[in-house]
């Protein structure tokens, strides 16, 4: 790093290379997944000199009504295109979020783990778009990564690599990661 009289401190980093979205195998896709189990299994006190803070999942329930109300308005608007039993399904099902998201162990998570934000130099994988840091769910990482690749193109086994995900994490954090919990708070995730 360099101060930069006119432009601030410039960084001068390596250049690594994005990986196209046809290169994405299920041998890459494990890569990817073992570096975001290892980001998420960093202890959470690696992370005080960030200042990071978990904030706790809330949900407001006036703004949530007046949510509810509003996309039942648009629903109407356009009858017979939508499921409205789903919407019912989701505001029926909205107090269930918090107390899972809310339970320990919360996790270093990145924030925007997605195909994109991972690039190499041939050798190694490395994360950029370090902007989102926080700490919650790590499950949201691994979520956001099958469904922003999904929506690329990228063919993913989610079941193959939820598994996987759970093995690393269970090592790096050297204990059991239950995979059944970590569909529980995927859908609470979703939900919200």
């Amino acid at each position: 790093a360099e101060a930069h009289p006119e432009y601030g401190i410039l960084l001068v980093m390596e250049c690594y290379e994005a990986i196209s979205h046809g290169q994405w195998d299920l041998e890459l896709q494990k890569r990817a997944v073992d570096l975001c189990a290892k980001l998420n299994g960093m202890p959470l006190e690696k992370l005080k000199p960030l200042g990071l803070n978990w904030n706790p999942t809330q949900i407001e329930e006036d703004f949530t009504r007046n949510s509810y109300r509003m996309w039942v308005e648009v629903l109407e608007e356009h009858e017979g295109r939508f499921n409205r039993k789903l919407l019912d399904t989701i505001y029926k099902n909205l107090g269930a979020v918090c107390p899972v998201l809310n339970s320990s162990p919360q996790y270093v998570c990145h924030g925007d783990f997605h195909p994109e934000n991972v690039l190499t130099d041939g050798k190694q994988l490395y994360l950029c778009d370090w902007q989102g840091i926080n700490i919650g769910k790590c499950v949201g990482d691994i979520s956001f990564f099958f469904s922003r690749g999904i929506g690329f193109g990228i063919p993913m086994d989610e079941e193959v690599l939820l598994s996987y995900y759970c093995e690393r994490l269970s090592e790096y954090k050297s204990m059991s990661i239950d995979p059944e919990t970590l569909k529980k708070e995927r859908s609470a995730s979703n939900l919200l």
